[in-house]
């Protein structure tokens, strides 16, 4: 597919503090917070400290420059200014029983305007459009509802429902439903353009330029060219596969499990 992972570069960081947890919610947590400290070691304590004083159980979090916007396990989100350490802003419209998956954004370059998808457990999407990164001035500008075969189904049993931007018209959706897809949306047309088969269920994805790198229950990681639909598959976690992440080269896959840290270096052919 011209690109994969060389096996000679795989690191391992483990963390005396991941292997005292005793609960699932707690290695998850942590296994985030480590993940945070390795992407930005500036910031990694107050991001810690900021969406467990404010959030209480933190499920999913991403900043952009000191801006941080963390979901929790009832659907509420927070924006926190990092550097001023305040809370700007709850968004109350995913409010519940059910948490935050994941939180993805996009800036619209010509009018300097960014686009947001907060995405939970309930197959839920919300697209939200701000004319900056701190949600001063912003409105909520559409839902998108995924299908399922049933409404009933209990969160805590299946895989979650994920949500990124491919461009400034799409996004790539993921969750539990009928089958195992990718689904490419067009929050435009309000259209399903593409859907892409998975072998297994995927658990965490993230997304450079046609390539999708995702993690499942399985302890597999899979690159996926979703313009060619080709696929390699890499092993090596002893857990579900938490986090998934490229870092801004492109050229390091950054892989998390409960008591584990993978750092991949691609390859291209």
């Amino acid at each position: 597919m011209g690109k994969s992972i060389d096996r000679s570069r795989i690191y391992r960081w483990y963390n005396s503090n991941i292997s005292s947890c005793t609960r699932r919610n707690d290695s998850q947590n942590t296994s985030t917070y480590i993940f945070c400290h390795n992407h930005s070691h500036s910031f990694e304590k107050f991001v810690f400290k900021s969406t467990v004083f404010l959030l209480d159980i933190c499920f999913f979090f991403v900043f952009i420059a000191n801006i941080c916007l963390s979901g929790a396990s009832d659907g509420i989100v927070a924006i926190t200014n990092l550097v001023q350490g305040c809370l700007l802003r709850l968004i109350n419209e995913h409010s519940g029983t059910i948490p935050i998956c994941m939180i993805d954004s996009k800036r619209i370059n010509e009018k300097n305007l960014f686009y947001w998808l907060i995405t939970s457990h309930d197959r839920r999407v919300s697209l939200w459009k701000s004319n900056d990164i701190e949600f001063r001035f912003c409105s909520l500008i559409d839902w998108l509802i995924f299908s399922s075969t049933d409404s009933k189904i209990d969160w805590q049993l299946n895989p979650p429902s994920l949500a990124s931007f491919l461009d400034d018209k799409s996004i790539l959706y993921s969750g539990y439903g009928l089958d195992k897809t990718f689904q490419i949306y067009n929050i435009h047309t309000k259209e399903i353009l593409r859907k892409l088969s998975l072998n297994h269920w995927c658990y965490s994805f993230d997304i450079v330029n046609d390539l999708i790198a995702f993690g499942t229950n399985e302890r597999i990681i899979q690159l996926k060219d979703y313009t060619q639909e080709t696929f390699q598959d890499f092993s090596g976690h002893i857990d579900r596969i938490l986090n998934v992440k490229f870092n801004r080269s492109r050229d390091l896959l950054i892989t998390t499990s409960a008591n584990e840290i993978f750092v991949w270096k691609l390859g291209f052919n």
